[in-house]
């Protein structure tokens, strides 16, 4: 290598150092210290709102005084003389009608929260309106050449308004699953007390690990809870999971019990499955061969308008 060669390959390290270095800046400026900053305002926010009544009155009050700093900004900078007493007084009454929205509505979505959830949701918005005011705030001065406080008002009024957008629709989702969870809790509530049909959905829950951690074991008992009580269907999904060895061992004879008792409640797969079991039974199962009884269950399969069995009767003729 030349000494000149050299001299390149160090200029360009050190070209590449300053690059990183400045990079690692622009990061920290724009990136790092901004979701600092909103994780500590969310954490803030959320320790407030966990305070009752007096962080129910203070989110409220602050709610609604954000919002009316932020219109007075956004009109300011949009060249609407907000000294004017009837401009102002107009800018309150969106703010106040904010704070009171958030204090009888949108705060029980939000008490509902943890405290993790509140902080990313804060963490979020906060990031929308910080970087939509930069990104529409250049966009609107280079490209629409509006003058540079218009151009940043109107970015910041717009990312104000996806930010709140964002946080509604985002706080509905978690309502919903909160919801859900109730309804849950209301249906186990209804299991213990003995109804089949919500034991038979507990079932499913655990089996499936739908709202709960998946637990088979707990799911077969609640299984076994809605067949006793006489559900058809858990009794025929009984017949299935003592078939596959699923959440329990296998027990075949103990499959066609179940199977049984769902097709004499009758469970159109189920009688299909004792008829399939009476033309060719498996040893466990301990019955023997027999074609009339087959037939039977096959047709009373058919005529509740179960597919297979209509065209298995169609084939014997």
């Amino acid at each position: 290598m030349t000494e000149y060669e050299r001299q390149q390959k160090e200029i360009k390290k050190s070209n590449d150092a300053h690059a990183a270095f400045g990079g690692g800046i622009l990061k920290l400026l724009f990136i790092g210290i901004p979701l600092l900053f909103a994780k500590i305002l969310g954490f803030i926010v959320g320790l407030v709102l966990k305070m009752g009544i007096v962080g129910r009155t203070l989110t409220a009050a602050l709610a609604a005084f954000g919002v009316f700093v932020v219109l007075i900004i956004v009109t300011s900078a949009m060249g609407i003389n907000n000294n004017n007493g009837i401009i102002n007084a107009l800018l309150l009454i969106p703010s106040i009608l904010v704070g009171v929205w958030f204090w009888v509505q949108h705060y029980h979505t939000v008490k509902q929260m943890s405290f993790a959830v509140f902080v990313d949701l804060t963490t979020l918005c906060f990031s929308i309106c910080f970087y939509g005011t930069i990104a529409l705030a250049i966009t609107g001065y280079l490209l629409l050449k509006w003058p540079g406080n218009m151009a940043f008002g109107a970015g910041m009024g717009i990312s104000l308004l996806i930010a709140v957008a964002v946080w509604l629709l985002k706080s509905r989702d978690y309502s919903s699953e909160t919801g859900e969870e109730t309804d849950f809790a209301s249906v186990l509530k209804a299991a213990e007390n003995g109804d089949p049909q919500a034991q038979l959905s507990i079932a499913g829950a655990y089996f499936d690990g739908d709202h709960v951690v998946q637990d088979k074991k707990k799911g077969l008992e609640w299984y076994q809870k809605a067949a006793q009580n006489g559900n058809p269907v858990a009794q025929y999904n009984l017949g299935i999971l003592y078939y596959d060895g699923d959440g329990t061992p296998v027990d075949k004879k103990k499959s066609f019990e179940w199977y049984k008792k769902a097709a004499e409640n009758g469970h159109a797969e189920a009688q299909y499955c004792i008829y399939m079991a009476y033309a060719d039974p498996e040893p466990e199962y301990g019955i023997s061969q027999n074609i009339p009884k087959a037939r039977e269950w096959l047709e009373k399969s058919a005529e509740q308008g179960f597919e297979p069995a209509q065209e298995d009767l169609e084939e014997l003729g």
